[in-house]
């Protein structure tokens, strides 16, 4: 709940209420998105007011877990395998981002960080806040941002879509299978940082991940048949599972 003084302080009020940084600070916090605002928090073109709410997100989107080890000064959880994937793979999304928004001039080399690491936070916590029209970056910021509505946030956090843990479990997988296709057949565990995966667990994952598509794509199809345009299809059918509150197309 540390986030809701910061936001509660960032964001000024109009006339002599807080009912604004009331309800951006609860709902940034709790990842869930209610803006008194049809801009969202673009509404305000404050540096602090983005960033803030950006590391709020990003503390949400981690395993509770984590920070019962953390009051226990248990300072391994912070190279927690599963957070280092998720961060890794939010600070290269970032910085193709913001190489894009400068090399196009939407925005400048100040603001383009911002607004990238913000929007970019935001769908993968299915927070679903806003700083700019995200739609208008590109084929490649769309097709990004079309993804990133599949990966969602850690596993053990409140956050929705399909959670980084489950992809990582699948790239072990397909990486053993890969490396047992290969004339020299060494022997390849399934481990998940240093600790072997029980079969129960892999075959959970695969079901969900088979489910997942195979609803993903009758949806979509479902959607088509409608009369909708392929990506609004798609992104309307990605949003609806993966629980992210705005769509593209």
């Amino acid at each position: 709940m540390f986030g809701y003084p910061a936001l509660h302080v960032e964001l000024p009020p109009p006339r002599d209420d807080h009912l604004e940084s009331s309800a951006h600070a609860l709902s940034t916090v709790s990842a869930a998105e209610f803006s008194t605002s049809d801009n969202s928090l673009g509404h305000w073109d404050l540096p602090a007011l983005h960033w803030v709410p950006t590391l709020v997100m990003l503390t949400g989107s981690t395993p509770f877990v984590l920070y019962v080890r953390l009051l226990r000064e248990e300072g391994a959880a912070l190279w927690d395998q599963q957070v280092r994937t998720f961060l890794t793979v939010l600070v290269i999304v970032v910085a193709g981002l913001t190489i894009g928004l400068v090399a196009t001039g939407q925005h400048g080399a100040a603001d383009a960080p911002r607004h990238a690491a913000f929007n970019t936070v935001s769908v993968v916590t299915t927070t679903e806040y806003a700083t700019t029209d995200y739609s208008l970056w590109g084929d490649a910021g769309v097709a990004a941002f079309f993804v990133l509505t599949f990966l969602g946030g850690c596993t053990g956090s409140t956050i929705g879509g399909m959670k980084i843990f489950r992809f990582e479990v699948m790239w072990i997988l397909l990486r053993r299978h890969f490396l047992l296709l290969l004339p020299a057949r060494a022997l390849v565990a399934k481990k998940y940082a240093r600790r072997p995966l029980p079969e129960d667990l892999v075959g959970s994952v695969v079901a969900f991940l088979a489910l997942f598509f195979v609803c993903y794509s009758l949806l979509t199809v479902s959607l088509m048949g409608l009369g909708l345009y392929f990506l609004t299809s798609a992104s309307g059918a990605a949003t609806t599972l993966a629980v992210v509150g705005s769509g593209l197309g």
